[in-house]
């Protein structure tokens, strides 16, 4: 019962997060995929509430289980094959969730991992959308560059891993994500973290 107000609150900050982004793109603040990132962002700061407020399994997956079934309804009836990533992010934190919840992972592992798709994703699309001018298979050298500074430094921010290490964490990060087929990043990114992270 403690997890209540917790999920609760998970639930009405995932709903205001899609209201304000919603209401900046249509009043023209933000583009489309400026306004999807800024959600893709914000979203990904659910870890902390996930990690450091909620207790039991149950309360760590309600979240991503009801937006997969919401994200897979949305894209389905948009029909629209570039937002498979919608639902790719929910399962990449259903995934984090249940590792962490049988210890499997820890807390800075859990929480790297995840900003690393949040931040560093998103700062990828829109450094390589905005500015990519040097094509890197699908993608831009200017957004892999994005993804690997804004990884590098979530990953001194958050791990207590020393910098060479996450130097590499990122840089590998940012190959998983310039490689990964358009949406697959969401599910790349996370694991190859979790993967360095626990093997280093």
């Amino acid at each position: 019962m403690n997890d209540i107000f917790p999920i609760l609150v998970s639930f009405i900050y995932v709903i205001a997060v899609l209201l304000v982004s919603y209401l900046l793109e249509s009043h023209g603040r933000l583009g489309r995929e400026s306004a999807r990132k800024l959600v893709h962002f914000l979203v990904s700061l659910w870890v902390f509430v996930m990690v450091y407020w909620m207790d039991s399994l149950w309360a760590r997956i309600l979240g991503p289980i009801a937006f997969i079934f919401i994200n897979t309804f949305m894209t389905l009836k948009a029909r629209e094959g570039r937002a498979i990533g919608m639902i790719f992010f929910p399962v990449a934190l259903l995934a984090v969730s249940i590792l962490y919840s049988f210890s499997l992972i820890s807390a800075e592992t859990a929480i790297s991992s995840v900003l690393v798709m949040g931040a560093g994703d998103s700062a990828a699309a829109l450094i390589g959308t905005r500015y990519g001018r040097h094509q890197l298979f699908s993608k831009s050298i200017e957004g892999f560059t994005a993804m690997f500074a804004v990884s590098f430094i979530v990953l001194l921010a958050f791990s207590s891993l020393p910098w060479e290490e996450s130097f590499l964490i990122a840089f590998v990060a940012a190959a998983a994500e310039v490689l990964a087929p358009h949406g697959l990043d969401n599910l790349t990114v996370p694991f190859a973290v979790i993967l360095m992270m626990e093997v280093l």
